[in-house]
């Protein structure tokens, strides 16, 4: 039971006098005003001077709790204020083994390390120095906190299949930091991406480079666009939009893996920017993956009716629709509206899956795959962890 005098002269002393004081400094203090030496409160207490010096100066590498508690009594204030003071003691003569488990403890929260170890960036899941290092390179980060975990990101994407999430976070990441690598020179300017609009569909016929060549025109007007391959199988995504340096930066994936998707996305995701980019501005983390259904006051259905009307409306479906087994006239009739006939039959069958589940196989030959649209983007350079600032650079030359 703490002394009377001891209360009443604690409640004198300046407030918060115990939190600018070191246990050491308590002890001493305590030593004076008793008028006792060392040796005689350490017996006084029955604790031997090894102990006590391993405990005051936080190398003692076990809680002793009775001398916790008997250090606390002789020095007449409450454990917990001891404990705080003693844990506070040990992290300052610790602090970059506790920050080296800090690390650790970040990387096994945010990293699906077993995937990484198969996809080859890291070779070890155990050896978390290695694991660090090969990171760090690989996204060019200075330390491990600069990977984003604070961009929300949805359970479910396109098609409400369920992605795993340290996976998507891990692409979200990619994206990111692709982007703050580029410096994109130009301010955004809704106004003449609403310009564009008219010219940009007939890209879609250039399989081989029009998609390169779009990126380029919205490169112009502030909006930075980059392709980055789906690397895991438990990935679920078409895109997402950021808000980086103020600017719109979009990336666009092989979901799906067909080139009529490549096209959806991205209109899907301009519809974003220039719709929803005051919200996605102020979204934490600056970012919006694009989801399978509606999250908040960002509206998917509405991004999925812009792109399927921009690139073939349903007055132009109705025409087609009683050709759609006569594959050059499909192809004839959708390019006299500049748009590329993989894409009609993509639309067709999205919007009869319902009720059609087999709709989907029986015109799948009819849409291309994507490598021709995305080669010249060398997907295969995130595969293989080539280094991000690296990637970055080339994409910058593609697009600029």
């Amino acid at each position: 039971m703490f002394g009377i005098d001891s209360i009443i002269n604690s409640a004198l002393r300046p407030k918060g006098w115990i939190d600018t004081l070191s246990l050491l400094q308590l002890f001493n203090e305590k030593l004076f005003e008793l008028g006792l030496s060392k040796n005689q409160a350490l017996k006084i207490m029955e604790i031997e001077a090894k102990s006590f010096d391993s405990f005051m100066q936080g190398e003692s590498t076990k809680i002793d709790f009775l001398t916790l508690k008997k250090l606390s009594r002789f020095l007449e204030i409450a454990p917990s204020v001891f404990i705080d003071k003693f844990l506070a003691k040990i992290t300052n003569e610790n602090s970059s083994d506790l920050e080296k488990i800090n690390t650790r403890l970040f990387m096994a929260k945010h990293f699906d390390l077993e995937s990484l170890r198969t996809a080859g960036l890291i070779e070890r899941v155990n050896d978390f120095d290695h694991i660090e290092e090969r990171i760090l390179k690989f996204f060019g980060y200075k330390t491990i906190f600069e990977f984003k975990n604070d961009i929300e990101v949805p359970v479910y994407s396109s098609g409400k299949i369920v992605s795993n999430e340290k996976t998507l976070k891990f692409w979200v990441n990619l994206a990111y930091a692709t982007f703050e690598k580029m410096s994109n020179p130009y301010e955004y300017d809704r106004q003449a991406l609403v310009r564009l609009f008219p010219s940009l569909r007939a890209y879609t016929l250039n399989v081989e480079s029009g998609l390169r060549q779009v990126f380029k025109l919205l490169y112009k007007v502030g909006v930075t666009v980059i392709f980055i391959p789906k690397n895991n199988k438990n990935l679920h995504i078409r895109a997402a939009t950021f808000c980086i340096n103020e600017k719109p930066c979009i990336a666009i994936t092989n979901y799906r893996d067909l080139y009529p998707t490549l096209w959806f996305s991205l209109f899907h995701e301009l519809y974003h920017v220039l719709y929803d980019w005051d919200e996605i501005s102020k979204i934490d983390g600056h970012g919006h993956v694009s989801a399978g259904m509606s999250t908040g006051i960002i509206d998917e259905d509405a991004a999925n009716q812009f792109a399927a009307r921009y690139l073939f409306d349903d007055e132009k479906m109705q025409e087609i629709e009683p050709f759609i087994d006569k594959p050059s006239y499909v192809a004839k009739f959708a390019r006299s509206y500049n748009v590329h006939e993989s894409i009609v039959y993509a639309l067709y069958t999205y919007k009869y899956a319902t009720a059609d589940n087999k709709i989907f196989g029986k015109y799948l030959h009819f849409m291309k795959k994507p490598e021709q649209a995305i080669e010249a983007f060398n997907p295969s350079q995130y595969d293989t962890f080539n280094p991000i600032p690296e990637i970055a650079k080339r994409t910058m030359s593609l697009i600029n």
